[in-house]
């Protein structure tokens, strides 16, 4: 009778706390959605309005290059005398700011919009020749009205943020510049996460995106009015663009195509009038995550109630309890503690790649300032330009430094982009043994290329590609012996993959060292005569691999080293190479 008395009071209690905890978390799951909602609305304003002041911050630090740009000697002395040894300064001052800015372009405009100077000159997207007057940015400068433009190339076809200024001559505007820069790097301000963030100018063009889809299409049905001034001024291309399919919502939310239901925030530029940063947060992703969580939260219920029956039940001791107790607090403490660990290693990580930023910029004005005194002041001493050489040689070693430092930042936080095309193997060899040429002069190394003209083609982000050849080569004449020899081989390996071998007569290594060649900021020149942090082969290896490629070393000590790259040939390639072996 006792047994089944218990077992009654046992069941009553299951089935009162079975009903307690279901009332009471359909009730803390409808507050707690509302409240969900709120903080989403509250994140989306917040993460708006960061964005807002990061994208207008990086305009208003762009504006300044090309008002220096505008009022230097040489590109005012074209406008007014255009012969051949003016055109050629004006080129040489437009080379110099492309180079040291990182930009796509700049080129100069007579005061009818045709462009007389462009560092694009050589290529077969030249400007050159080229009328632009239609181009708002041309419009505006030369009314005397600076000016940011955010478009689709008429030539190139790319997109960019055109940076003009007008070009005064008796304080009257003679001619436009205009800095074009990649709107990739404007689109690393887009914060990657699961929402969506866009960049959206006239009529609502999606212009820059983390949702690659929406590029060139409008958020909101056009009109054919709005369609005939897009066509005008081709700033987006000459194809008109199709719609992203969206639908807004009196209460702010936005629909599109696929029936995803989106909270949107907006906020216009201050620099550019028209054009917005818009954030969406997908609801759906929300409201599954909060599925995931209460279902998640009725099993651990579940567990709990039959762990407080099997407790009545079997009369555990106050030890028992503690036990739990204690355990569940370590582990508390454990996850505490692996989250610190996460977060200080993600700061360590922003900070390295934020104070790369920082410290680049000034270097390179102080890099592209030097290089105008060099080339424009002609009353400068011999023991004047020596000494700024100096300052520029230093400035080059610290500036690969930081470069080096970013990159490896961008590699351990997983933000490193790689882009993989076709890539010639000719010409990319043939650019970075042109970067090299000083450093085998000056230390009076013969270098031997048995690559160049056989055409190979491999699949790898072609930049990343460049770096990886050009920091191998570097190190083959930095631990090379005076006097001493390269030779640059290939092979294709199982008729599909290519490999590519770098081989010094320096001292060589030994196995120790091949075993640390690899790791962050290890140098084995233990007399430090040569220049560097000990992370290029570091970046080396990791650019390699991301592009799915392998590297390694042969090396006898005394008898110089041979590092070697293998990358996959393209389809084309190893079809061929299969018929040169058949």
């Amino acid at each position: 009778m006792k047994s089944m008395k218990l077992n009654t009071i046992i069941l009553l209690m299951t089935v009162m706390l079975l009903a307690t905890v279901s009332v009471g978390g359909y009730y803390f799951y409808y507050i707690w959605n509302n409240a969900v909602d709120n903080r989403i609305r509250e994140h989306s304003q917040v993460a708006i309005e960061l964005l807002h002041s990061e994208v207008n911050t990086y305009l208003g630090n762009k504006r300044k290059p090309v008002k220096t740009l505008a009022n230097m000697p040489a590109i005012k002395d074209v406008l007014v005398n255009n012969t051949e040894s003016n055109l050629q300064q004006a080129n040489q001052v437009l080379d110099i700011f492309c180079t040291t800015l990182e930009s796509l372009t700049c080129y100069l405009m007579d005061a009818k919009g045709t462009t007389i100077a462009s560092s694009n000159r050589d290529s077969k997207y030249s400007f050159v020749g080229k009328n632009y007057s239609f181009r708002p940015y041309f419009k505006n400068a030369i009314l005397g009205k600076p000016s940011i433009y955010l478009a689709r190339g008429v030539t190139s076809k790319k997109r960019g943020a055109y940076f003009s200024h007008p070009v005064a001559l008796n304080n009257k505007p003679a001619g436009v510049v205009v800095i074009k820069v990649s709107v990739s790097e404007l689109e690393k301000r887009l914060v990657k996460t699961r929402d969506i963030i866009a960049l959206t100018g006239p009529g609502g063009i999606v212009f820059a995106a983390s949702q690659k889809d929406w590029l060139f299409k409008s958020m909101w049905t056009l009109t054919s009015e709005k369609y005939e001034q897009l066509a005008k001024t081709r700033q987006f291309g000459d194809v008109l663009p199709s719609s992203v399919g969206l639908t807004q919502h009196k209460d702010g939310q936005v629909t599109d195509s696929n029936n995803n239901h989106y909270i949107m925030s907006q906020k216009e530029l201050s620099d550019i009038p028209g054009w917005w940063i818009s954030h969406f947060h997908n609801s759906r992703l929300t409201a599954d995550h909060q599925d995931d969580v209460f279902n998640q939260m009725i099993g651990y219920t579940a567990v709990f109630l039959f762990m407080l029956i099997t407790a009545i039940t079997l009369l555990l001791n106050r030890f028992a309890r503690n036990e739990i107790k204690t355990r569940k607090q370590i582990e508390q403490d454990l996850i505490k503690a692996t989250k610190d660990a996460l977060h200080a290693n993600k700061v360590k990580s922003d900070f390295l790649s934020n104070m790369s930023h920082e410290l680049r910029t000034p270097m390179n004005a102080i890099l592209g300032f030097g290089q105008l005194l060099i080339l424009e002041a002609t009353e400068l001493s011999k023991s004047q330009k020596n000494h700024v050489n100096e300052i520029l040689d230093a400035g080059y070693h610290l500036l690969n430094l930081i470069n080096e430092v970013l990159d490896l930042a961008k590699i351990e936080s997983g933000k490193l982009e790689i882009f993989m095309w076709e890539v010639g193997v000719d010409e990319i060899m043939r650019q970075s043994l042109a970067l090299i040429k000083p450093q085998l002069i000056a230390r009076q190394i013969k270098l031997t290329d048995n690559i160049c003209g056989k055409g190979y083609i491999v699949h790898a982000d072609a930049i990343r590609f460049k770096q990886v050849l050009i920091n191998l080569l570097s190190n083959a004449v930095k631990y090379n012996c005076e006097n001493g020899c390269i030779t640059v081989d290939s092979e294709v390996i199982d008729k599909q993959r290519l490999r590519i071998s770098i081989k010094d007569t320096g001292k060589g290594l030994t196995k120790q060292d091949i075993s640390k060649l690899f790791m962050s900021f290890e140098r084995l020149d233990k007399e430090n005569t040569v220049e560097g942090a000990g992370i290029g082969l570091v970046i080396t290896k990791n650019l390699v691999e991301l592009m799915g490629g392998t590297i390694g070393v042969e090396s006898t000590p005394g008898k110089g080293s041979t590092f070697w790259v293998e990358f996959a040939l393209v389809e084309s390639e190893q079809k061929a190479v299969g018929k040169e072996h058949g």
